[in-house]
């Protein structure tokens, strides 16, 4: 829930991340880790992603790789 409050008003924001498992990232700044939409990568990995959901009500926040 306080992912989703922390992100609400970010939507379509790009933020730096690091892959923790398969499909999910810990982004550096805020310190959020979720789920991430796509492809697998590489764990340990660092990637940009864009902030795709952020829906309070779900509880729920979702990530996908930058273009």
């Amino acid at each position: 829930l306080a992912e989703s409050l922390l992100l609400e008003d970010r939507v379509g924001e790009r933020f730096h991340a690091i892959v923790v498992d398969e499909r999910d990232v810990q982004l550096c700044e805020p310190a959020v880790r979720a789920r991430l939409d796509g492809h697998p990568l590489p764990v340990g990995g660092e990637v940009d992603v864009v902030l795709a959901v952020a829906d309070v009500a779900e509880r729920r926040v979702v990530f996908k790789p930058a273009s």
